[in-house]
């Protein structure tokens, strides 16, 4: 337990020459509160677990006395006899033996195909190629994000479902 202030000259000096009394005598008071509110919740978590101990033996010694008992009257047997048959021979479900065909390939009649991403089997269209394919129709080609993506609007909404080409 530390010393009590009143015999510390160090601490004594060091709040003489910095605090003014009514501070120290604030400070002084703000811990006797403090001290006294930590004892009292001391206190209070002692008294609620003698509480809960008090309360939980006997509810727990309750549980174990009233289990009812195992009251077999005479001539009651305690199993159940339970009999059972063979299933008929229509219920059985049965594999043959060869009914699947086994597939099996060797690495010599296995062709691997790869493409190559650098050769273009296709022609992109640019937007005179776009344009091109709608003939006289009125269109707006409008552009998302950048140059990267393009969309063709037909101003005519008749023309959304395709036209017949002479």
């Amino acid at each position: 337990m530390n010393a009590k202030p009143e015999s510390d000259p160090l601490l004594e000096a060091v709040l003489e020459e910095t605090a003014p009394a009514e501070f120290r005598a604030m400070l002084l008071d703000a811990t006797l509160r403090e001290v006294r509110r930590r004892k009292q919740v001391r206190h209070l978590k002692q008294v609620c677990a003698i509480a809960i101990a008090l309360l939980g033996f006997p509810l727990v010694l309750w549980k174990f006395v009233s289990q009812p008992g195992y009251d077999l009257q005479p001539g009651t047997p305690a199993f159940g006899i339970i009999t059972s048959q063979p299933l008929p021979a229509s219920m059985l479900v049965e594999t043959q033996p060869g009914t699947v065909p086994i597939i099996s390939s060797s690495l010599s009649t296995v062709s691997f195909i790869e493409t190559d991403p650098n050769q273009r089997f296709f022609r992109e269209l640019d937007d005179r190629g776009l344009l091109a394919l709608v003939g006289d129709r009125p269109v707006i080609l409008v552009r998302h994000h950048g140059l990267a993506e393009a969309e063709i609007v037909f101003v005519d909404p008749a023309d959304q479902g395709g036209w017949e080409v002479r």
